[in-house]
């Protein structure tokens, strides 16, 4: 090979391994960014909206367990029912409890008659303002299930967990250890790590994030009955996430496959609701606060 020819391809052989190796850099300096949008321009820039007055909305703070200052919404269940189930929800990775689209979530989710307890994680909306880690998240959620349990006095078999997207993972570990009625999970992920390696499979995306929640690891751990929703047309969360998930967790469970997308599943598909309350009402427990759940593996 002509000596010119030999120097170029080292050049851009060398060039092309600078440019991997800043690549690498950047994903692992701004990986926080990539998980995380407590506040970005789609999400109304992080706004706080006011709570629609339907929701009967009351705002409340509380501690995590690391002693963060959080923010929520308790909104009571439709009827005065002392036997009313409650759902403690764990948001997406974007924006807060307060957009619009949550909002008419949450109105949807009411007529079922459930309670509903959406808080806030560290960092997101009206909380503190505290470096977002993914430990930090699971402390937030604890935060949030002894708020419910020991300040409003919800026994655990009237609490379902529920995780949406980034949610999901945070639920699903809170689901580990703590006890509830049950546990539904939407547009659930095996790992934040793999769905990142997913999209970037060119880079050792697993071992370089240190933001892993390994969904996948727990949920065979889970021993409460589980629903898994996924649309098929998850555009951000493959639907092969969710039925991994699903496949490794121990009965009780189930999987609904819905149309729509990531965010509007519930609002586009019938089935989401449907699914939703038939779950409630197989958990709630039969007679007083600490009946035994009716549901069983199918």
């Amino acid at each position: 090979m002509h000596p010119a020819l030999r120097r170029g391809g080292m050049y851009v052989g060398a060039s092309a391994a600078l440019l991997y190796i800043g690549a690498i850099g950047y994903l692992k300096v701004n990986e926080t960014d990539f998980v995380y949008h407590p506040s970005i321009e789609q999400y109304e820039s992080g706004r706080i909206n006011p709570p629609a007055d339907t929701l009967q909305v009351r705002p409340v703070t509380f501690t995590s367990t690391d002693g963060a200052k959080l923010a929520a919404w308790v909104m009571p269940p439709t009827r005065d029912d002392s036997t009313a189930l409650w759902v403690l929800i764990s948001h997406g990775n974007a924006g807060n409890i307060t957009l619009t689209k949550r909002q008419d979530f949450y109105t949807r989710l009411r007529v079922l008659g459930v309670g509903l307890f959406a808080y806030e994680y560290r960092g997101f909306g009206a909380s503190e303002k505290r470096p977002i880690t993914e430990a930090g998240l699971y402390n937030d959620a604890q935060g949030a299930y002894d708020y419910l349990r020991k300040t409003l006095g919800v026994p655990s078999n009237r609490i379902i967990i529920f995780g949406h997207s980034l949610g999901s993972g945070v639920a699903i570990e809170l689901a580990t250890h703590a006890e509830a009625a049950g546990l539904i999970v939407e547009g659930a992920y095996t790992g934040v790590d793999r769905v990142a390696a997913d999209r970037y499979p060119i880079f050792p995306i697993r071992a370089l994030m240190a933001n892993h929640f390994p969904s996948l690891e727990r949920i065979d751990r889970v021993s409460m009955p589980k629903l898994f929703l996924h649309a098929t047309d998850d555009a951000v969360i493959p639907f092969a996430h969710g039925r991994a998930l699903y496949n490794r967790a121990r009965e009780p469970r189930e999987f609904v496959e819905t149309g729509g997308g990531h965010e509007d599943a519930y609002r586009l598909d019938p089935r989401y609701l449907e699914s939703f309350g038939a779950f409630v009402r197989r958990v709630a427990p039969s007679q007083g606060p600490q009946g035994e759940s009716p549901l069983r593996p199918r």
